[in-house]
């Protein structure tokens, strides 16, 4: 079949169907047969009219014209002739429809000459019924007689057949590529086989009631075995595909397909990519196997040849316009990026394709993920649109993703007032909040900073008659733990205490925990030796939490016991580190803490369940740092637990077959460590310290660069603290209250006012030589310029005389 350059829209009115004749005689469609030396020339059915009546003729006139006769009606009658004999004079054509009756043959022997043609002949390699047309785009076969091939009939009524049974109207251009794609598919007359549904069906009912199965293949398909053979004995797919025609193809994917999703799988996916070439296999069969595999066999779905064949297999370019399976594009989606996704976004709206509300859903899901706040808003909006139940807006798989779109909300200014971008837009598409929204919607009023509006939600939430849970009280703990609000602190703890449903439930007791901290061990840190504190929090953490981890630190008596103690959980990571670094915090000796430290660093090694995890997180290290600001430490110990850090024994761990990598430093060990030897007047290490942070690619903070300038206030070096001020300025940080109570370190102000004005001088003295250098070379390249100019302007005159 000739390839098509021009617009499916056209075809209705290029196209015709090879080997077509028009009607030439009445007798032309029953008695001749097609003959191709005969194709663009008079019919046969006249030449043996006119041949009849010239023998009539002379068999009247007399039998001395025979021999004349029968040696034209010889000539006449040669396949071998391509043209029809041209008249002597212009008179009316054998057996012309306009007359009613024959006209007779000429009496005069016709001469013996070459006969000529009337119209040109087409090359051998051109198709029959077409001529080719030099475009723009190039040459293209072109119908000659008006009608549409028989594939592309089949394609356009199917498709129209369709649109009826939806009641839909596309666009010239969607139909088109609709009509394009059908034409490329493996089934242009007749679609998917009939068959195949219930033969996958079959495959797929038995594989999901773990049934033995019952499809075999059908005996007209016997040939088909020798083809699986083949792919199976390791030879090239791709090769093999090549060597069938497109009836082959045709008959042979769906049978090797099912065949290989109920004996071979893992060969799928492999199968899919070396057939993707003309004609393809239909969107819906190569969606069906694929999801199959995603269903019953997930480890191969998350092969790479899985993924490399679902983008690109089942892209956008093979998607129907008419009939799209739904779960087919999900599949894609979710696999593509959001890159591709998006692509296939707009492409799905340019062609006008039906998507369903679960898969723009499947977009906004993935719009979210990348941020795209619009795009997912359009795409809730084409939900509100569609002519589905209006109730789906507010059910819970709506909410779910509303809520994860919440999450992105933040506060703008538009026409001089302050108010969120996303939940304006949910509350006009007629989404109603429910309870896990408004928790979402509560934490992003608290953060905004205006406590006010946080409580105006919550007593929003109180109206509705919704119930406060575990979420909204950990939204409410922590704003009043980051306002210092003791008082409210209390009261939500108060609450939470006495509700019965809110006991053993972990997060919650985590944030309580962390709260306990904040108000307590934290705040009697200037304390040393309050061991008040960390009983108060062990007697907390044994109502919640198992006391075997802290026992195995050696950090409470092998006999304690809480008798009160239910509910008994595995201390998560964050309650590990306070009660660890409340320990540590009320101690006064830092050789207990490296004791601690040497422990820990035991049960890690050991692969200790519930303490060895805790290696990824460089907090325990720096809260293991933290006692060595104490006088008289042995910082030798505190430089050990940095080198253990920088150089651990392995940079991985193995625990409960998990791989886990060991933590680094950060920049708050940095600063920590910043913090111990400036505590203990060693401005030398500290500038070894600020060495090995150049070394490692570590950028000062502002914490860093207070601490520095901490450091040299407390030795009463003005000039270095002065410089530090000024070096933090030019990297972006203003000094705050921190450098501020650093600086007062200093016991002479008056020096510390003479050093900044003595660097501001010099620095005014630095920026004017700087600009005097940059003039002055300005300058010289200028006269260097004139010179090199004059130069030029003396050799062309030299040259013309």
């Amino acid at each position: 079949m000739p390839r098509y350059t021009f617009p499916v829209g056209r075809l209705s009115a290029q196209l015709t169907p090879s080997g077509a004749r028009t009607r030439a005689s009445p007798q032309g469609w029953s008695r001749v047969a097609r003959n191709p030396s005969t194709q663009g020339c008079r019919s046969q059915s006249t030449v043996h009219s006119a041949r009849d009546a010239a023998i009539n003729s002379h068999l009247r006139s007399g039998s001395s014209r025979l021999a004349g006769l029968a040696k034209r009606s010889l000539v006449d009658s040669d396949p071998a002739q391509n043209s029809t004999p041209e008249p002597k004079s212009p008179s009316r054509p054998l057996n012309d429809p306009k007359s009613n009756k024959d006209v007779p043959a000429p009496t005069t022997k016709p001469k013996k000459k070459k006969y000529g043609t009337y119209r040109f002949m087409p090359k051998k390699n051109i198709k029959r019924g077409y001529t080719v047309v030099d475009t723009e785009e190039g040459r293209s076969y072109v119908p000659t007689n008006g009608q549409v091939p028989k594939s592309v009939q089949a394609a356009i009524h199917r498709a129209q057949q369709s649109l009826q049974a939806q009641g839909r109207v596309l666009s010239k251009e969607a139909f088109d590529f609709e009509v394009r794609l059908r034409l490329s598919s493996m089934y242009p007359y007749t679609g998917i086989p009939k068959w195949w549904d219930s033969a996958y069906q079959e495959i797929f009912t038995a594989n999901l009631d773990e049934q033995d199965h019952t499809w075999e293949i059908p005996r007209r398909f016997e040939g088909v075995k020798t083809l699986i053979n083949e792919i199976m004995k390791e030879k090239s797919m791709e090769e093999v595909w090549k060597g069938l025609d497109k009836r082959g193809k045709a008959a042979s994917w769906p049978v090797i397909a099912l065949w290989l999703l109920r004996e071979s799988p893992e060969k799928f996916a492999e199968f899919l990519l070396a057939t993707h070439s003309d004609p393809y296999p239909p969107f819906t069969m190569a969606s069906d196997c694929m999801l199959y595999i995603r269903y019953f066999h997930n480890e191969l779905a998350r092969t790479e040849i899985y993924r490399t064949a679902v983008q690109t297999c089942m892209g956008p370019d093979r998607w129907p316009v008419i009939s799209l399976s739904q779960r087919g594009a999900r599949l894609y989606i979710t696999l593509a990026g959001f890159e591709k996704a998006s692509e296939a976004f707009e492409l799905l709206k340019t062609r006008e394709s039906l998507i369903s509300p679960i898969t723009l859903l499947c977009f906004v899901n993935i719009f979210t993920q990348a941020g795209e706040i619009d795009k997912a808003i359009e795409c809730l909006r084409m939900i509100h649109s569609s002519e589905t139940d209006p109730t789906l807006l507010n059910s819970e798989i709506v909410a779910r993703h509303c809520s994860s779109l919440l999450k992105l909300d933040s506060v703008v200014e538009e026409d001089g007032e302050r108010n969120f971008r996303i939940l304006p837009q949910l509350l006009k598409l007629g989404i109603k909040p429910n309870h896990i929204m408004m928790n979402i919607i509560l934490a992003n009023s608290f953060a905004t900073g205006d406590s006010h509006l946080g409580l105006d939600m919550l007593k929003y939430m109180k109206d509705q008659g919704m119930k406060l849970d575990a979420y909204t009280y950990l939204e409410l703990l922590q704003d009043a733990v980051a306002r210092v609000d003791r008082d409210r602190v209390q009261t939500l703890m108060h609450e939470i205490s006495s509700n019965e449903e809110f006991k053993g439930n972990r997060y919650l007791s985590s944030k309580v925990f962390h709260a306990h901290f904040i108000f307590g061990a934290k705040e009697l840190f200037i304390k040393t030796g309050s061991t008040g504190a960390f009983l108060d929090m062990l007697e907390m953490y044994s109502r919640s939490y198992d006391l075997t981890p802290l026992k195995d630190l050696a950090m409470i008596p092998p006999h304690y016991e809480n008798p009160a103690a239910e509910h008994k959980h595995e201390p998560s990571p964050p309650v590990l580190f306070i009660i660890m670094a409340t320990y540590l915090r009320v101690q006064v000796d830092a050789s207990k803490s490296f004791r601690l430290y040497r422990r820990f660093r035991e049960l890690i090694e050991e692969g200790h369940p519930v303490i060895a995890p805790m290696v990824a997180y460089p907090h325990f290290f720096n809260e293991f740092i933290l006692p060595f600001r104490a006088r008289g430490s042995d910082l030798r110990d505190c430089l050990s637990i940095v080198e253990d850090m920088l150089e651990p024994s392995s940079e991985y761990i193995t625990v409960n077959g998990a791989r886990i990598k060991r933590a680094k430093p950060n920049i708050w060990t940095w600063n920590t460590l910043l913090s111990v030897f400036n505590a203990a007047r060693q401005p030398d290490a500290v500038n070894v310290i600020r060495s090995m942070m150049q070394k490692h690619n570590i950028e000062y903070d502002r914490v860093t660069w207070n601490t520095i300038i901490w450091g040299d206030a407390k030795m009463q070096d003005m000039m270095t603290a002065a410089l530090s001020v000024q070096q933090m300025e030019s990297a972006g940080f203003m000094p705050n209250s921190y450098t501020m109570r650093a600086l007062r370190e200093s016991r002479d102000p008056e020096q510390l006012h003479n050093a900044l004005e003595s660097l501001n001088e010099r620095s005014q003295e630095l920026l004017e030589w700087e600009n005097k250098v940059l003039e002055e070379e300005k300058e010289e390249l200028l006269d260097k310029g004139l010179q090199r100019l004059a130069g030029a302007i003396h050799t062309e005159k030299a040259d013309s005389d």
